[in-house]
């Protein structure tokens, strides 16, 4: 799936990181080629396998979906998932402070082992 122009991809010799881009906001994402409701269940999965203690989604309407949460070191996490067609979700994860690049990275490539799996 194309993602050109929406941010810069992040380039690091020890990760491969092609499709994971950094907006202006500071936040990592990625878009799925998969509908909103996998994607929302892999995402789930995939914070559990970076260390998350809890999750609830916060909010959710139509093609739009919020994922809340805290890590076990008790960093702040939120993941939101946007449908961008039927079969596309754009998912993007911030958390409560700048500098948590490895983290956002682990987690979308462990989204990304998910949605394959799916």
């Amino acid at each position: 799936m194309q993602t050109a122009g929406i941010g810069k991809p992040q380039d690091t010799a020890s990760t491969d990181n092609r499709g994971i881009y950094h907006d202006k906001a500071g936040d990592y994402f990625s878009v799925y080629p998969v509908p909103l409701e996998t994607t929302t269940a892999a995402a789930k999965v995939a914070l559990q396998r970076i260390g998350m203690d809890y999750d609830a989604v916060i909010s959710r309407s139509s093609g739009h979906v919020v994922i809340q949460g805290m890590t076990v070191n008790q960093d702040m996490v939120t993941v939101t998932l946007d449908a961008v067609a039927p079969t596309a979700t754009r998912v993007s994860i911030h958390f409560d402070y700048y500098g948590r690049m490895k983290l956002s990275l682990l987690f979308q490539h462990a989204l990304a082992k998910e949605v394959k799996s799916r």
